[in-house]
């Protein structure tokens, strides 16, 4: 059905199996990008008809999104990527609250977040513009909704939890943390602290609704949605204050200055609108394929593990994590590129550090299994007869690791 994915340029016996770092983009979401590419070329800010029409393209795209989201139009800030929409949301959120006299506003994390959560958090640590909780995961890499109620204080301004993680694919209780944090709020009459989730690795499979969830900024972006990369999106509910990183005009609401990337972002729309439709169905196939995958790998390669939650609910449907004791990624990575099968060691955002996974270490990994672990990510076009393929190639590199062993 989706044979179409398949990387001609690299020829079609490619598999891609490292969906969460990027998707393929869908061959009609690509046409359409093209199309407005060369179309809707004009300033949507200006005022002829051809402006006009590009902005038009704009609001039937943020429609889309906030169809999906089940939220309002003026909810959904579009910007550059998720990177950027993360940064939007924290340095926005910290900000106005310097603004309104938190002197020293209360950042509650976990240590499983993506860098572009986590980085900038550090960074306003060491500049002593706010103070830091960075909560740990248990072993199946989930945080306890009590241990962020208690890290809770006065000046205590917004709480970051990531909604799936990018690397093992586990499944924070958001809903949960959600209603505890209105509980909360309402409990001591108090605007803050907000709740933020980065869900780019979440819509393909769940149901990402912020309001019902009692979210109040959520990331997304195109290029986890088999739509180019350019567009980022933060959800902002109408209760919160925000303050603009990026300034110098009025787009996005005042909350994004900067001319739009009208293609991009209409891509992201219609993208959004099919992967909604979609992720029932992708979820229920992909299930069964992870369970068959993971009972194949323990059959063939003696000592694997798997890491974060295996239970249905707690991990995403194309998420496999696992790593053998002796063998580094680069092993199995660089291996199964030379037989044209893509797979990752860690999230492509780290990739140009030579530390394993800190997502790893978090979970209680030691710093040599930081450095074994690799990340399988399925996609739309992945079929059990790919598994059985990469199974193949990965004993292969297990067999002759192991009898390089023996001449050593």
């Amino acid at each position: 059905m989706f044979s179409l994915f398949r990387n001609k340029g690299l020829g079609e016996d490619y598999l891609y199996l490292d969906n969460a770092s990027a998707t393929p983009v869908d061959p009609h979401v690509l046409q359409t990008f093209h199309t407005i590419q060369k179309t809707q070329f004009a300033n949507p800010g200006s005022i002829h008809r051809l402006g006009i029409e590009a902005k038009k393209h704009i609001d039937s795209a943020r429609k889309k999104v906030a169809q999906a989201l089940h939220a309002r139009e003026t909810e959904i800030v579009f910007t550059s990527s998720a990177t950027e929409a993360n940064n939007l949301a924290i340095h926005g959120v910290i900000k106005c609250a310097h603004k309104e006299g938190v002197v020293s506003p209360h950042v509650i994390t976990t240590a499983i977040e993506h860098a572009s959560v986590l980085e900038p958090l550090k960074i306003l640590e060491s500049k002593k513009e706010i103070t830091l909780t960075i909560l740990p995961v248990a072993q199946d890499g989930i945080v306890e909704t009590k241990s962020i109620r208690d890290a809770l204080t006065a000046t205590t301004v917004l709480v970051s939890v990531i909604h799936a993680n990018n690397e093992v694919g586990t499944i924070q209780p958001v809903r949960e943390i959600g209603k505890m944090l209105e509980k909360y709020r309402e409990a001591h009459e108090s605007e803050y602290p907000y709740f933020h989730t980065d869900s780019c690795q979440a819509l393909n499979y769940l149901d990402v609704r912020p309001e019902a969830f009692r979210i109040d900024l959520c990331t997304l972006n195109s290029s986890k949605i088999y739509a180019p990369r350019g567009a980022g999106i933060l959800y902002v509910h109408k209760r919160v204050h925000l303050d603009p990183q990026i300034v110098g005009g009025d787009q996005e609401h005042g909350m994004r200055a900067g001319t739009e990337n009208t293609a991009a972002i209409v891509a992201c729309g219609e993208g959004i609108e099919k992967t909604v439709a979609m992720r029932e169905a992708e979820a229920k196939r992909l299930y069964e394929i992870q369970n068959y995958a993971r009972k194949k790998l323990r059959e063939v390669i003696p000592g694997v593990r798997v890491w974060g939650s295996e239970k249905e609910g707690e991990r995403l449907p194309n998420n496999i994590n696992v790593s053998v004791p002796g063998i580094f990624s680069e092993e199995f990575v660089i291996g199964l590129d030379m037989k044209k099968i893509a797979i990752s060691s860690k999230s492509a955002c780290g990739m140009n550090d030579d530390e394993g996974s800190y997502v790893i270490r978090a979970l209680g990994g030691t710093e040599q299994e930081s450095k074994e672990a690799i990340r399988i990510s399925m996609g739309r076009d992945t079929t059990k007869e790919d598994i059985d393929r990469l199974i193949v190639e990965m004993k292969k590199i297990y067999d002759r690791h192991q009898l390089a062993q023996k001449y050593i």
